[in-house]
């Protein structure tokens, strides 16, 4: 009888000690995935995002083609930041997008897209732009901000 109640125990030990184990492991997985997702959505603290900005600005000074240009190089870099993937120099603007738009959620890859569009017959087609897509261009900038700022923690 002696000999059923210690082996009895020790099941009962080596069970807890198992879920003991389980839920250790568990934990060091969650804080692990929690901050995979903080840094993430980490940027400099002293660096708001001001893309609409900085397109008007250069849109008054430097003219159009240039003011997207200069706008786009800066939200793929910022994004490249966001994103913590370091992508070398030598990638298309095209390739960027395509490996910062697999980090980020579907409606801010639409987005950048459309950026796109906009930004590579200017850049390498020289060709002029129509007030529409300015208009476009400074609309898709404002919500691609708005966005960053609320995976950011920033108030909209």
């Amino acid at each position: 009888m002696s000999s059923v109640l210690q082996s009895s125990r020790y099941l009962i030990i080596l069970i807890d000690t198992a879920l003991a184990a389980a839920i250790v492991f568990l934990l060091i997985r969650l804080i692990r995935y929690v901050r995979k997702r903080r840094t993430c959505r980490e940027i400099e603290i002293g660096k708001p995002i001001r893309w609409s900005v900085m397109f008007d600005r250069l849109l008054r000074e430097d003219g159009e083609a240039q003011a997207v240009i200069e706008t786009f190089k800066k939200i793929i870099d910022d994004l490249n930041e966001l994103t913590k993937l370091n992508l070398p120099e030598s990638l298309t603007s095209l390739e960027a997008i395509v490996k910062i738009g697999a980090r980020l959620p579907e409606a801010m890859r639409r987005r950048l897209i459309e950026l796109y569009k906009i930004y590579e017959p200017t850049r390498f087609g020289g060709i002029d732009l129509s007030e529409e897509e300015i208009n476009e261009f400074r609309a898709r900038t404002v919500e691609l901000e708005k966005m960053c700022r609320i995976i950011m923690g920033e108030l909209p």
